[in-house]
């Protein structure tokens, strides 16, 4: 896979686990434990951390 490839690709995934993110911190839905709902958005956190990471060490372009 290309690198511009790979960079578009992780950057589209990071647009959307912050969407989710930004959608699951408003609230618990009454039919989930809250417990099981922080640790959900924990999993979801350290995801888009990992994300992030993977973005900012792309190799750098090819001249």
């Amino acid at each position: 896979m290309s690198r511009e490839l790979r960079m578009s690709v992780t950057l589209d995934r990071i647009l959307k686990f912050e969407a989710s993110l930004a959608v699951a911190r408003t609230g618990i839905p009454d039919d989930v434990d809250p417990i099981l709902w922080e640790a959900q958005i924990a999993g979801m956190e350290s995801m888009l951390e990992s994300l992030r990471r993977e973005y900012e060490e792309l190799p750098p372009a090819q001249p």
